[in-house]
Formats: structure tokens, C-alpha cells, sequence
């Protein structure tokens, strides 16, 4: 997850992190992050939020449209995470997964494992 935060693509080893990275690159296509904004973490904030003491989001916009939200959870042991995007949508889904996330108030609360990372795809379709 921390190479992703950084929008740079990893390596894989072995077959288990290639069907995953698999799926992250078909998940980054569908999406169209070619033509899509990137947003670090360290200047996303006009855009969503994350709560988590060492939770940490970037993520990817087109102009007045969709954004993906990738929300990692870098600290040692498991934790409640809220994402709060501050901009108008229809629905959160999973990136990975394409399952429904429940969403009040503009936010998707997750737990994550220490080091785990997850994709919130917000759509306004």
C-alpha cells in the first residue's frame, strides 16, 4: 500500500500479489486514472479526509466526476478508519471488489488490518 499512496506501481513476486496488482491495474483502467487527477496525501484534503491515527489516503479525480480513494492503514495494529469525501456523490463501491459500501453523511467507515490498503471508488452515477 505505500508505494500505491504514492501512485507508483509495484512489483510482484509471487502469483498471489500478481492477481492482486492484476486487478488493481484492470480496477486503474476501468477508472481511467490516465486521465485523472492524482491526489497525495499530503495535499488531498479539499477533497476527502481520513480519520485513523496512522491511516493515511490518496486518491484520483476527474473534474467534477468520479474519485477513487485508496486508504491505508500503515500503523501497527488494526483500526476504524472513516473516509469523509467533501464532495457530492451517488454511491461508494469497493474498487477491487465493485461491492456496495454502506455511506452516511458523505462517509464510509472500514476497519483495516495493520498494513492493509483498501479502494473506495465514490461514483456520481
Amino acid at each position: 500500500g505505500i508505494s500505491l499512496l504514492h501512485d507508483v506501481m509495484t512489483r510482484t513476486n509471487t502469483e498471489d500479489q500478481k492477481r492482486t496488482m492484476g486487478s488493481v491495474l484492470q480496477l486503474m483502467a476501468d477508472f481511467g486514472r490516465k486521465s485523472a487527477e492524482f491526489l497525495p496525501y499530503w495535499r488531498a484534503q479539499d477533497v476527502f479526509a481520513v480519520t485513523g491515527d496512522a491511516c493515511k489516503a490518496s486518491g484520483y479525480r476527474h473534474a467534477g466526476g468520479d474519485v477513487l480513494v485508496l486508504v491505508t492503514n500503515l500503523g501497527s495494529e488494526a483500526a476504524d478508519v472513516t473516509v469523509q469525501l467533501n464532495e457530492p456523490f451517488t454511491k461508494a463501491v469497493d474498487g477491487l471488489t465493485r461491492e456496495p459500501l454502506e455511506s452516511t453523511g458523505g462517509q464510509v467507515n472500514l476497519e483495516l488490518a495493520s498494513m492493509d490498503w483498501r479502494y473506495i471508488w465514490f461514483t456520481t452515477k
